[in-house]
């Protein structure tokens, strides 16, 4: 599969699942990447175009959330 087949299957994807999806809003995705097949199949895609697996990125906390956790 080439990258031009990976994004036009991301689209289809994306236009018969995730349009109607109540989690389509999450900022945070982690529905999206924990408990759906859609989501997680959208996640291996990316990788193939070169992005890095949702799962085991970082969190990145902004000064506001540090201080609401110490």
């Amino acid at each position: 599969m080439n990258k031009t087949e990976i994004r036009i299957e991301i689209i289809n994807l994306q236009d018969k699942h995730c349009r109607e999806c109540d989690y389509r809003n999450d900022p945070k995705m982690r529905y999206c990447w924990d408990h759906c097949e859609i989501g997680q199949r959208l996640n291996q895609l990316g990788i193939y175009l070169g992005g890095q697996n949702a799962q085991n990125k970082k969190k990145i906390r902004t000064k506001e959330m540090w201080n609401e956790l110490c």
